[in-house]
């Protein structure tokens, strides 16, 4: 069963819409029915694109208007033109006082399209444009809208009017959004009488019989979208209330502390839950010695001294160890060498470690790493003690030198620092961050350096020398979200409003860790707005039922509201249902 689709132009709208309701119609054949004056069809181009779509979608176009100009370019594009203007009816001037409603389209009257086979007959109708212009009484035969059968002849009218809906305006402030809906809500423009057919001729007694038949499936056809209209009608109905909170600005400072022994937000004392992070790390690296002086330095370097005795061996500051080439080191400290102890049969040395110096200046005792005797034991003839005594060496001694030599400068050894200190803070920030994703953490300026460690001092004599440098970071991270509570219910006991985290500035300062790095002071610094508090629940529950008027009342009367809208839907609801579950409020900050 083919279906027709009757389109009421407008004078203002544009020929996109119209062709994008005729592209989306799964009609056959589409009516469309013009004003004097029609901007979508006021080229030649708008025709000859609409010709193209037609043949692509094989529908049948027929153009129903007064205007010479456009019936002549809709035939001269090989489209149907059902009529022209009718002389002999007499306009009328549309009421001044006329509702404002938009209908742009007659089809499918509650689900149902209206096609060519339905034998339904329609009443005369006049078309309105919205600057009311006289109405166009027109009168056609259908066999010239549809294509029926030789036998079954049908005549259309066809009705419509263009109506709009002012939306309800709350507040002098608030601009309305106008209501855009194309929908089909007065069916009395085809439907209002008693269906007759206006015709130029009489037909034969012998139509009468299946003419009938049709008759009575159209009249309950009619009856089926009336009562289902009816049904509509009454069922439906929604409210969308929108509302604009007052605001202020807001612009202050909250001192708070992250805590790592509590577990929840405590809003009297403004502390938030804490989590500590503790980080160490050490760097080492070579730097080159710049200065160059006359010295006469000796050798130093490290011994490890070993003890395969069943007792302690102490040695005093300046023992002498010597070199298998006999060359001098005494000891700058005293050390006590822990005796030997025996572990699954075996004798395991006690071993300390002992910073030696050599007995003269000079480049001759920067030897290799190497081995070492205790030179007293043999003096003394205590063979056990030589040989169970002993050191070793696994660096080389440096350092020793006289005469014009390559020394660390001042500023050789700061920059060293430096840089080691600019490396190490890299490396504890870098650490830092791979652990504490989620919180936030107040740490750059909380890295507790150590002193460096360095192979030759300054003014010693070193072509190259390295430096070791350690640091700790103990630190309090936070979620934000939990400052971010404190800052609303801080603005919601003092200024009484709400506020939204996304819209505040918000930044951390001052960081104050305590002596046990366990509590984290700062100071919160918040810019940005704060709304009005509306209680959503109750403006609901009483709008329900009210008329347009008493809705602009209420909504003026409630404090904190700068402005609001309410909007009714379908065109013809004038009141918030009373079913709560058809309103809905939305607070726009």
């Amino acid at each position: 069963m083919s279906a027709t689709k009757i389109i009421n132009v407008l004078k203002d709208d544009s020929f996109d819409e119209i062709l994008d309701l005729f592209t989306s119609t799964p009609a056959d054949e589409v009516i469309f029915v013009l004003p004097k004056r029609a901007r979508a069809f006021s080229k030649e181009e708008h025709f000859k694109h609409l010709r193209e779509e037609a043949n692509k979608s094989d529908k049948e176009v027929s153009f129903l208007c007064s205007n010479p100009d456009l019936n002549d370019l809709a035939k001269q594009y090989r489209f149907d033109v059902l009529l022209s203007r009718s002389p002999e009816k007499k306009r009328s001037k549309a009421p001044s006082d006329a509702p404002i409603n938009v209908v742009n389209q007659i089809e499918e009257l509650y689900g149902e399209p209206i096609t060519t086979e339905d034998s339904v007959k329609v009443e005369d109708a006049v078309v309105l444009h919205d600057d009311y212009e006289e109405p166009e009484v027109v009168t056609t035969r259908m066999e010239d809208i549809t294509h029926r059968k030789a036998e079954e002849p049908q005549h259309v009218q066809v009705a419509a009017r263009r109506e709009r809906e002012a939306p309800v305006e709350i507040s002098p402030s608030f601009q309305s959004d106008k209501l855009e809906h194309r929908a089909i809500n007065e069916i009395r423009g085809i439907w209002a009488e008693e269906p007759r057919v206006v015709s130029r001729r009489s037909y034969a007694s012998t139509h009468s019989a299946g003419h009938g038949y049709k008759k009575g499936l159209a009249g309950l056809l009619i009856a089926a979208l009336l009562v289902g209209g009816a049904i509509v009608y009454v069922s439906t109905g929604s409210a969308q209330i929108s509302i604009i909170p007052q605001s202020q600005s807001l612009d202050f400072q909250l001192k708070a502390s992250a805590v790592n022994s509590i577990s929840s937000v405590d809003t009297a004392s403004n502390r938030i839950p804490g989590q500590l992070f503790t980080i160490q790390k050490s760097i080492t690296a070579s730097f080159t010695a710049t200065g160059f002086k006359d010295v006469a330095q000796k050798a130093r370097g490290t011994i490890t001294v070993y003890n395969e005795l069943s007792s302690a061996q102490p040695l005093i500051a300046t023992t002498r160890f010597s070199s298998p080439d006999g060359l001098i080191f005494r000891t700058l400290t005293a050390v006590s060498v822990p005796a030997s102890k025996t572990e699954n049969g075996k004798v395991l040395p006690g071993e300390a470690s002992v910073q030696v110096i050599a007995d003269k200046a000079g480049q001759t005792y920067n030897i290799p790493a190497g081995s070492f005797t205790v030179i007293a034991f043999k003096e003394k003839g205590d063979t056990e003690k030589f040989q169970k005594v002993y050191g070793k060496s696994s660096a080389a001694m440096h350092g020793g030198t006289s005469g014009q030599a390559k020394v660390v400068t001042e500023s050789d050894y700061n920059a060293a620092k430096e840089a080691l200190n600019k490396e190490l803070t890299g490396t504890i920030n870098q650490e830092l961050n791979s652990e504490v994703e989620g919180f936030k953490v107040l740490s750059d300026s909380l890295i507790k350096f150590g002193v460096p460690e360095a192979s030759a001092g300054i003014d010693e004599a070193a072509d190259n020398f390295t430096m070791t440098l350690s640091g700790t970071l103990q630190t309090i991270g936070f979620k934000e979200a939990d400052a971010l509570k404190l800052v609303q219910n801080y603005v919601e006991n003092q200024y009484h409003l709400v506020t939204l985290p996304e819209k505040l500035s918000v930044s951390y300062d001052q960081p104050r860790p305590d002596e046990s790095g366990t509590v984290m002071g700062f100071t919160l610094s918040v810019k940005g707005p704060g709304f009005a508090k509306i209680d959503s629940s109750k403006v609901i529950t009483a709008l329900l039922g009210k008329k347009e008027a008493d809705i602009k009342t209420y909504l003026k009367d409630v404090p904190g509201v700068k402005s609001a809208k309410v909007v009714l839907s379908p065109l013809w609801v004038r009141s918030v249902p009373k079913d709560a579950a058809k309103a809905q409020i939305r607070l726009e900050y």
